[in-house]
């Protein structure tokens, strides 16, 4: 086990704990009731069920397991009491946005759709059209926006930076729209992000790294800080009671 980041602050007890664990590594991170996060830290070459000694160390009321693996849909949410395709019959939904639910089987992690989709979302107000990108470990979250209207909210596996470009312009190519007029920004491991980015600029005329909210100077991010980005905005995906 080998510490990768540590940062507290404040008192973590009766906070909430999220946890994503990648399969080597761990990342948790806790936040107060009035969702300022208190507690952050990484750990290399870790167990997953070590995320509940963390919990008993800092004193978390609750732990939010989250995965990059949980199958979700994105459903407008007069439509989440209704029978969801692909999902069991038993169902959670947590209201994003006045137009936008994601949805997953009951009792299962929690998706890391959720605050990448709200990201999504919070980007997109910037542009006339837009790709927010998401890779990890042969796994890319893709949302894409024409307007203000989602177009696209997926998951995909990927093999190469290739791959990543196909599924990033896909959707606007399907749809009839300039790929060139989109703005396309990249959530990424630092360094397969530079890769995928200079893929993108050889074919987009508009693409860049996306902004990464941390209380953490520019300098100090920790590493897979595309991670604990999503992560940093779990407080502001109103969990359901029963997660």
């Amino acid at each position: 086990m080998q510490l990768l980041w540590e940062h507290r602050e404040g008192l973590q007890a009766d906070s909430i704990l999220y946890h994503f664990h990648d399969g080597v590594v761990g990342h948790y991170m806790a936040f107060n009731s009035a969702g300022d996060m208190v507690f952050h830290r990484m750990l290399n070459q870790v167990e997953a069920a070590h995320a509940e000694s963390v919990m008993h160390e800092i004193g978390a009321s609750k732990l939010v397991q989250l995965s990059l693996n949980t199958i979700f849909k994105a459903v407008p949410p007069i439509f989440k009491t209704s029978p969801v395709p692909e999902l069991s019959e038993k169902v959670v939904c947590t209201d994003l946005t006045p137009e936008l639910s994601i949805c997953s089987n009951a009792g299962e992690f929690v998706s890391l759709a959720l605050p990448f989709s709200l990201m999504a979302h919070y980007r997109r107000s910037h542009f006339d059209h837009f790709v927010l990108v998401f890779v990890h470990n042969a796994t890319a979250l893709i949302s894409v926006y024409v307007g203000e209207q989602l177009l696209l909210l997926n998951s995909f596996p990927v093999a190469n930076e290739a791959e990543v470009l196909y599924f990033a312009v896909a959707a606007l190519k399907k749809a009839g729209i300039n790929i060139q007029n989109a703005r396309v920004e990249l959530l990424a491991e630092e360094h397969a992000s530079h890769t995928i980015i200079e893929l993108f600029r050889r074919f987009l005329n508009n693409t860049a790294y996306c902004p990464i909210n941390l209380p953490y100077s520019l300098d100090q991010l920790p590493p897979q800080a595309h991670i604990a980005a999503l992560m940093h905005l779990m407080p502001q995906c109103a969990l359901p009671e029963e997660i």
